[in-house]
C-alpha cells in the first residue's frame, strides 16, 4: 500500500514539474527593473512561442484585425523551414486620406461610412450650408463671389415711426449687392476661418402724399451703403464666431446730402440646431459699436442710429423649414430683441429697446431667383432720457407687409 501510494506521489509531482516547464517554454513573466509605477502596462506575459494553429490571415483572407489583435504578428520570424513557407501578411491598413470639408469638425460621413447615402438631416444640404457633404477637391477656387439684387414693395401701417400714428405708405426698396468669401483657411484641427467681403447700396422711395404738411418722398426717402469686412471662426459644436467692420453711409434721396456716416466693429456669435430632416433652429448674438458722425437727423428712429455714438445688443431666434417639392418652399418665424445705447450729442443716456416679431414665406421658383413675402411687427420703448429728447417718436408700434423678388447668381 505504502509502495502505490509513493509511486502515486511520484508521478503526480513529475507530472506537475513537466506542467511547469511546459507553461514556462509559452510565457516568461514580464520583469520589472526598477520599483517604480506601471501605468499603462497591461499586458502580463510577453509571447515567445510561435503562433499554434491556424493565422487569421488563414481563416479568413483579407480580414481586419481588431482590439488586441491589432498590429501583431501572428507568425513568429524565425529561420524555420515551416515558417519560410508562410508568407507574413501585414495587418496594418494605411489609413485613408481625410477629405477637407469647409466647416465639418471630426470624422467626416464619407470616413465613416464611405460611399454611403445620406439620409435624415445630412440628405439636405441647404440646412447645413455653409456646411457641404460633398467632396472638397483641390480645385476649389480661392474666392467664392456671388451678386445679388432685390426689390421690395412693401406697406408700413406707422410710417413716421411714432406714438399712436395713424399714417401708412407704401415704400419700395431696391438693393444691390455683392458678396466675396476666401476659401476657409485651417487654424487647427478644430477651427476653420473664412475672410470675407460685403458690398450693399440700397435706396427707398416712399409714396408721394403729405402727412401732417410734409411730403414723405421729400422727407423719408434715402440712399444707404455699406462695405464690411469680416472674419468668420468655425468652431465645435457647431458654434460660428464671426468679427466684423463696416463703414456705412446714408445720404437723402431728395436732394444728395449726406445724412450720417460711421464706422462700426462687430462681434456675432450663432449656432444652428438640427430638429428634423428639414428643420433648423438658428440663434444669434450680436454686439456692435457705431462711431457715427451726423451731419442731419434721421426723421425715423431706430433704422439707423444717427445721432452720435451708440452700442447695441441684440439676440434673435429663426425657426426655419423647408418642405415642398425638392424643398422649394420655406417658412420662417422669427424673434428679434435689441438694446440701443446713445453715448454722445443731446441723447447721450438714452436708452432703446426694440422688440420685433416677423413671419416670412419664400419660394424658391428658379436656381437663381426667390419671392418671399414678408410680415413684421415692431415694437420700440426708450428710457426717461429718450423720452424728454424725442417726444412722441420714444414709443411706437408698427406693422410692415411686404413682397421681395431677389435674384441671385455666385461664380
Amino acid at each position: 500500500m505504502k509502495n502505490c501510494l509513493a509511486s502515486f506521489l511520484g508521478i503526480l509531482a513529475f507530472a506537475s514539474f513537466s506542467s511547469y516547464l511546459h507553461a514556462q517554454e509559452y510565457s516568461i513573466p514580464v520583469e520589472f527593473n526598477e520599483f517604480d509605477a506601471n501605468i499603462g502596462v497591461q499586458q502580463v506575459a510577453e509571447v515567445v512561442h510561435p503562433w499554434v494553429g491556424p493565422t487569421p490571415q488563414e481563416l479568413a483572407p483579407g480580414v481586419i484585425a481588431l482590439g488586441s489583435l491589432q498590429d501583431k504578428k501572428y507568425i513568429h520570424q524565425s529561420t524555420t523551414a515551416l515558417e519560410n513557407e508562410l508568407p507574413i501578411i501585414s495587418t496594418s491598413i494605411p489609413p485613408a486620406a481625410p477629405i477637407p470639408i469647409p466647416g465639418w469638425v471630426g470624422q467626416t460621413p464619407q470616413e465613416l461610412a464611405p460611399n454611403a447615402v445620406p439620409l435624415g438631416s445630412l440628405a439636405n444640404r441647404r440646412l447645413l450650408w455653409p456646411i457641404s457633404i460633398q467632396p472638397f477637391i483641390e480645385e476649389t477656387p480661392a474666392f467664392n463671389v456671388s451678386i445679388f439684387a432685390s426689390v421690395r414693395p412693401y406697406y408700413s401701417q406707422n410710417v413716421l415711426r411714432v406714438d399712436g400714428g395713424k399714417d401708412g405708405s407704401f415704400v419700395t426698396e431696391a438693393m444691390l449687392g455683392a458678396s466675396l468669401s476666401g476659401r476657409g483657411i485651417s487654424l487647427g484641427q478644430y477651427v476653420t476661418m473664412i475672410p470675407s467681403l460685403d458690398l450693399i447700396t440700397q435706396v427707398a422711395g416712399f409714396e408721394d402724399k403729405e402727412v401732417s404738411g410734409l411730403n414723405l418722398q421729400d422727407l423719408l426717402a434715402y440712399h444707404f451703403s455699406l462695405a464690411k469686412a469680416g472674419l468668420k471662426f468655425q468652431l465645435p459644436y457647431a458654434l460660428d464666431l464671426s468679427l466684423g467692420y463696416e463703414y456705412n453711409l446714408v445720404r437723402s434721396l431728395d436732394t444728395g446730402s449726406k445724412m450720417s456716416d460711421a464706422l462700426a466693429p462687430s462681434l456675432r456669435l450663432s449656432k444652428s440646431f438640427v430638429l428634423g430632416e428639414s428643420t433648423l433652429l438658428m440663434t444669434d448674438g450680436n454686439l456692435r459699436y457705431s462711431f457715427t458722425d451726423r451731419v442731419l437727423p434721421y426723421p425715423i428712429p431706430g433704422q439707423f442710429a444717427d445721432d452720435g455714438d451708440n452700442l447695441q445688443l441684440g439676440v434673435s431666434l429663426s425657426l426655419v423649414h423647408l418642405f415642398g417639392p425638392e424643398d422649394r418652399f420655406m417658412i420662417m418665424p422669427s424673434l428679434n430683441f435689441s438694446r440701443s445705447e446713445y453715448l454722445k450729442n443731446e441723447n447721450d443716456g438714452r436708452v432703446d429697446w426694440l422688440t420685433s416679431i416677423g413671419l416670412n414665406t419664400s419660394w424658391q421658383m428658379l436656381d437663381w431667383l426667390s419671392l418671399d413675402l414678408g410680415l413684421s411687427y415692431a415694437i420700440l420703448r426708450m428710457n426717461d432720457q429718450g423720452s424728454t429728447s424725442q417726444g412722441d417718436s420714444s414709443k411706437y408700434e408698427g406693422l410692415d407687409i411686404g413682397l421681395t423678388v431677389m435674384a441671385a447668381h455666385q461664380f
